[in-house]
């Protein structure tokens, strides 16, 4: 529409124009409520769950499944050495010892006897979870603690392992003695109770009589002695255990009834078909 400057009409739009610029300097470009510079109040957001801290500990050695601590076994056990088989209760075999924290933190305590000398390992409750306690013998001061624990593997000092002694192995009169390392070529197979590697019988004698037909087999331990029946030598398998003992197994004829054990063989003889 259009008017005259002097026009009453005209002078009062201007007034509104001018009213409508003036809140638009000083207000801003609200127009509506859903164009607000204010974020709309939504529900707080929830903080991720802390990860749950175990109440039980794995302890383990290399080659070795180990065992599980729960939090309300602990008291019972004074020292955490005395949980470990009994060559490696002193941390003076021990090349580390490497932890697994609750949160998935892995460290490793590399020769622990150097660094914290003649100490007490013990499992003890964290609140939660349970640590590893360093504690000196005499004064009893603590030296370190680790925790809350999910996992803990002692790796021993090589020399610390127990190797298993050559076995004489006798065949057809003559007496070899049948170690590791002659065994370390021959392929092993899983011994179907223990599921740990280990040799059969029949390739233990293949190093010594490749072409030999077993005719007769026994097994002696000390004053025992168990003959082996030709048709089941190969169920016969024979490994070092962890201390470095010389185990003897023979599944039976259905793989478990009949299953026979021999611990710490001490010789082997067998007879080959002529």
């Amino acid at each position: 529409m259009m008017c005259s400057i002097g026009s009453s009409h005209c002078g009062m739009v201007a007034c509104a124009l001018t009213l409508v610029a003036t809140q638009f300097l000083v207000g801003g470009c609200k127009t509506s409520k859903n164009d607000s510079d204010e974020k709309p109040q939504g529900a707080p957001s929830k903080a991720a769950p802390a990860a749950a801290i175990p109440n039980v500990v794995h302890v383990s050695l290399p080659g070795n499944p180990g065992f599980k601590v729960p939090l309300k076994a602990i008291e019972r056990f004074e020292s955490f050495n005395r949980m470990l088989p009994s060559e490696f209760f002193s941390a003076s075999t021990w090349a580390s010892i490497e932890l697994t924290l609750a949160d998935g933190t892995s460290l490793t305590i590399e020769s622990p006897k150097e660094q914290f000398g003649e100490a007490d390992y013990q499992l003890r409750a964290s609140h939660p979870g349970i640590e590893l306690r360093v504690t000196d013998k005499e004064s009893q001061s603590e030296k370190a603690r680790w925790g809350p624990l999910a996992r803990i593997v002692v790796k021993p000092f090589e020399a610390a392992i127990p190797k298993a002694k050559p076995v004489p192995v006798t065949v057809d009169g003559n007496v070899s003695l049948v170690g590791l390392e002659q065994l370390a070529a021959v392929p092993t197979v899983l011994e179907p109770r223990k599921q740990r590697p280990a040799w059969t019988l029949p390739s233990v004698v293949s190093l010594l009589a490749a072409k030999c037909e077993v005719t007769a087999l026994s097994v002696t331990s000390g004053d025992e002695t168990l003959s082996v029946e030709p048709s089941q030598a190969s169920k016969a398998f024979l490994r070092p255990n962890r201390k470095g003992v010389w185990m003897f197994s023979l599944e039976g004829s259905d793989g478990s009834a009949d299953r026979k054990r021999v611990r710490g063989v001490t010789g082997i003889d067998v007879r080959c078909k002529p």
